[in-house]
């Protein structure tokens, strides 16, 4: 298997491995339970977590068929600049807090609640959203499109 491509799989897993964490340990800290009594509050909670994955793999896979497009076209260009790949975390960790922030704040469940699970556990938020930032800095510097 080609580096690149390998690369490419395992940052479609870490983000799907950061996706199905998380849920798993909301589940076992008690912050949702999936019980069916505040499901409303829960499948908010958990499609905003899926909308940060999706929104930061989204980021990875438009850099990452960016750069193998140039790669492509130019045979001799191996070299991707440390530079670049800064930018495109920056640009990717900025849009996912900024999609988890939007998910956290303007959705309203089903009873008019503007309080969602998101806004009550502060420190799991903050938690969460170190983890997608640290992600995709991983993923954007350490798995780059080129070998």
């Amino acid at each position: 298997m080609k580096m690149h491509i390998r690369n490419l799989v395992i940052a479609i897993g870490t983000y799907l491995a950061a996706f199905f964490g998380i849920t798993f340990f909301s589940m076992v800290s008690g912050i949702i339970y999936l019980d069916g009594q505040n499901s409303d509050d829960e499948t908010i909670y958990i499609l905003s977590i899926l909308a940060t994955a999706l929104v930061s793999l989204a980021s990875y896979l438009i850099f990452y068929f960016k750069e193998r497009k140039n790669a492509d076209r130019q045979i001799y260009i191996e070299y991707l600049g440390l530079g670049t790949r800064i930018v495109w975390g920056v640009i990717a960790s900025v849009t996912a807090i900024t999609v988890f922030l939007l998910c956290c704040y303007f959705w309203i469940s089903d009873y008019g609640d503007t309080i969602s699970i998101l806004r009550l556990y502060i420190n799991t938020t903050v938690v969460f959203l170190g983890l997608f930032t640290g992600i995709n800095f991983v993923d954007f510097i350490v798995l780059k499109p080129r070998p």
